[in-house]
């Protein structure tokens, strides 16, 4: 891939993106307790309909506009999950700057994300605690407002 693709994408990802990881619990018929679905998601949300494309087409992912207020332009987005992010991340991890730290958060907990651990259901305690303090310390980071 171009290094000026990816130093391109890792801007857009500094700036118009967003890195997070969430556990979506799932309870099959039968079960006493859910499993927690781990998912990591990169999302880069634009207005300009030229750079939704150009993600889209170059790097995949699934994208969707969305208009919530006719007042407004819609607002577009492209949403990768779980391998997708990290490979990308992985691309531009030299190349990004602000969410670097995500970045390295992430790939590290896609690391533990072997397919029978997907779900936290069956992990090891001490896995599950370490992907507790990645998602701890993640959403710190992603945390708004005043420091």
């Amino acid at each position: 891939m171009d290094t000026h693709k990816l130093a391109y994408l890792a801007g857009l990802i500094d700036g118009e993106g967003s890195i997070t990881i969430s556990a979506t619990p799932r309870k099959r018929e039968g079960e006493a307790t859910p499993r927690y679905y781990s998912r990591i998601t990169l999302t880069i949300c634009n207005c300009h309909p030229g750079i939704i494309d150009w993600l889209h087409k170059r790097f995949g992912g699934s994208a969707h506009w969305i208009t919530r207020d006719p007042r407004y332009k819609p607002s577009g987005r492209v949403i990768w999950g779980n391998v997708d992010t990290a490979a990308i991340l992985k691309m531009v991890l030299p190349y990004l700057i602000i969410k670097k730290h995500q970045a390295l958060l992430a790939i590290k907990f896609h690391s533990t994300m072997l397919r029978r651990n997907q779900f936290h259901h069956g992990c090891s305690e001490n896995l599950l605690r370490q992907r507790a303090r990645i998602v701890s310390e993640l959403r710190a980071l992603n945390k708004r407002g005043a420091i």
